[in-house]
């Protein structure tokens, strides 16, 4: 986080509702260093999709999804974000 916040990538706030706690949001540079690495994220999401057979990609994906939503649920609501 320092290190991005340094680069100007990101904008750290504290939160009203936690004086302890951050607010973080990407700055115009930290969007446009966003988008500018879009497609190549989107490339290489495709690489390793094509290194699998057709019929496991779907399943692949679902896994990955599985694996998001069992994380999310160990993040306490609202704590997402914070720093």
């Amino acid at each position: 986080m320092r290190r991005l916040v340094k680069r100007k990538l990101l904008q750290r706030r504290r939160t009203r509702q936690d004086a302890r706690a951050y607010a973080v949001t990407l700055t115009d540079q930290g969007w446009r260093v966003l988008r500018a690495a879009e497609p190549l994220a989107k490339r290489v999401d495709q690489r390793v999709l094509d290194a699998l057979p057709a019929g496991h990609r779907e399943q692949f994906i679902a896994s990955l999804l599985a694996i998001v939503s069992a994380l999310e649920v160990m993040v306490p609501q609202g704590k997402e974000r914070a720093a």
